[in-house]
């Protein structure tokens, strides 16, 4: 039965018959003492530690920054927005909860500037109807006739 730990500097498996005080790394040559040694069946490899939302975090960050980029399209933009919100909250129990505030900060700015956009497209286009409704004859809209 062999026992393996993981590298703090690098994270590669380091393998020892008998748990030792102190090992160094063959991947990067750090010397450590490992906090905790698993001891491992000869078939069965060390496992990877489960995921924490890291890439939750960091891809909220990276939509955040598309959304707010994308203000310019709102359906764009304020879908790119959603989803950045989205994977912030997933992200924040992580290690990168700075990361995923910072995502959703940015998403909630992009969804908010892209929103105020499509309402204002969405004003001009109501008053650019109403002002073609009002001048159906061919006079423009402020013509006063001949002084």
């Amino acid at each position: 039965m062999s026992y393996a730990t993981r590298c703090p500097e690098c994270g590669a498996v380091v393998r020892a018959d008998d748990p030792l005080d102190a090992v160094r790394c063959w991947g990067c040559g750090a010397e450590f003492e490992p906090d905790r040694w698993v001891r491992e069946a000869d078939d069965e490899p060390l496992r990877r530690p489960a995921a924490d939302g890291s890439g939750y975090a960091a891809a909220s960050l990276a939509v955040g920054v598309a959304g707010l980029a994308l203000w310019c399209c709102p359906p764009v933009g304020v879908i790119a927005a959603i989803a950045g919100l989205i994977l912030g909250f997933v992200g924040l129990g992580s290690r990168s909860r700075t990361a995923a505030v910072a995502g959703m900060v940015l998403s909630l700015a992009g969804l908010i500037v892209a929103a105020a956009f499509g309402v204002l497209v969405g004003v001009m286009l109501v008053q650019e109807q109403e002002l073609q409704s009002d001048t159906s004859g061919n006079t423009p809209p402020f013509y006063h006739g001949p002084d």
